[in-house]
């Protein structure tokens, strides 16, 4: 994983990330890119517009007066395109490894972590102008209409719809039996939260692997992403230091303490940036 010059200025040119303003197909295509150096991207960006054009030619005849039925009809052809013509799916066991969440290596392999999947529905209806965002569910990509007055919420991988009692039992098995629903469940994911979220995923198991180069690349891109965020910054600053790149280290706990609050772990990173400064006399 690295992120370099072409990369970085790749994602920059995307726009300003907040809300759902990126392409999330060109953002997660350059994404991949930082795990497969020297790859075209152009067949990749073919593929996902045939994903488009297949979509929007399954709903040809959908009728706009009827407004349940088309979002009902919308929800059955990225399933009918995505998992059933194109043969996306999901590893069937839990122990994800970083390629599952490189789209490209999904695109190859049509298999691939829950979060792409859901992605590409995000993807193909980002391009076609539908209402559908991710929710803020913890455990899950769970997928909600928003271009109807009583939304419908899908599990994108079976398609199926998710009940209020369907997402009180995800959320105990998650967050324990006391765990209850609450508004913030509902709130929207955007596509610049779910980059996050599949960056953080990868960057957690690539240190799982002990893999800290790779990890400092995947925290630099999170940062470009969310440049005000002081622990992404914080985390930077630890994985330079424990590489011995003492310069970076010290940028990157600056910029930490620009944007955190006095407690514990700033007093920590403090003193950790008066160690590394004396290194450098």
């Amino acid at each position: 994983m690295r992120l370099t010059p072409e990369i970085r200025q790749q994602l920059e040119a995307l726009g300003p990330f907040g809300g759902n303003t990126p392409d999330i197909g060109e953002a997660l295509l350059w994404l991949a890119a930082m795990d497969r150096p020297g790859v075209a991207i152009d067949p990749y960006r073919r593929h996902l517009q045939n994903l488009v054009e297949a979509t929007r030619d399954y709903t040809a005849g959908e009728d706009p007066a009827l407004v349940i039925e088309r979002a009902n009809m919308r929800i059955e052809s990225l399933h009918q395109i995505i998992i059933r013509r194109f043969g996306y799916t999901s590893p069937e066991s839990t122990d994800l490894e970083p390629h599952d969440f490189n789209m490209m290596r999904v695109i190859d392999n049509r298999n691939g972590s829950p979060l792409c999947i859901g992605m590409l529905y995000l993807y193909v209806s980002q391009q076609l102008g539908w209402g559908l965002e991710g929710i803020n569910f913890p455990g899950a990509l769970l997928l909600k209409t928003t271009d109807i007055d009583t939304p419908i919420i899908f599990d994108p991988i079976s398609c199926l719809p998710v009940s209020v009692p369907d997402l009180r039992l995800m959320l105990k098995a998650v967050r324990g039996q006391d765990a209850e629903l609450s508004p913030v469940h509902y709130q929207p994911h955007s596509h610049t939260d779910l980059l996050l979220v599949l960056l953080d995923q990868i960057k957690c198991l690539m240190l799982g692997l002990g893999q800290l180069d790779p990890v400092r690349h995947v925290l630099e891109a999170m940062i470009l992403i969310n440049p005000k965020d002081g622990q992404l910054w914080r985390e930077s600053g630890l994985i330079h230091a424990r590489l011995d790149h003492i310069a970076e280290a010290i940028n990157a706990l600056e910029e930490y303490l620009k944007y955190s609050r006095v407690d514990d772990a700033s007093y920590d990173a403090s003193l950790l940036l008066q160690d590394l400064k004396q290194k450098l006399i």
